[in-house]
Parts: structure tokens; sequence; C-alpha cells
């Protein structure tokens, strides 16, 4: 799991930038462990444009404490 943390927390910086990487390993670090692992899985998936089901996972954005905001969008 710590390789998938590092990978995910590595593609937001390239995407986004330090500080939204950094802002997203405190609240990660801030979280019940298993809310942060669903929340990494999650955010891998839709950095990769995996499809959930019949829908799109999409990354739409960061609060400002760090928790990534997923969207589910509905294939047709």
């Amino acid at each position: 799991m710590d390789r998938l943390y590092d990978l995910v927390l590595d593609t937001v910086e390239i995407r986004y930038d330090s500080k939204t990487r950094d802002r997203l390993a405190r609240w990660l670090g801030s979280v019940n462990p298993t809310v942060g692992h669903l929340a990494v899985m999650m955010t891998e998936m839709a950095l990769a444009g995996r499809c959930m089901g019949r829908h799109a996972v999409t990354l739409l954005g960061f609060t400002p404490e760090g928790e990534p905001i997923i969207g589910l969008r509905a294939e047709r």
C-alpha cells in the first residue's frame, strides 16, 4: 500500500503541484487508515481514467484540507 500512496502522491504533484501533494499527504495522515486507503485507491482510479462498473471515476479537485473530491459519471 505504501507504494500506491507514493505513486498517487507523485502523480498528484505532476498533475497539480507540490502544495496540493503536501495537502493530500497531510490529509491522508489525519484520517483513519481505512478512509485513507479508500481515498488513495479512488484517486488512483480517477487519475488513471478507470471506470467503476458503468461509471467513469473522475478527480474533481481537492478540498482546502487536501481531501480528494471524486466524481462518478455514468457512461453511456
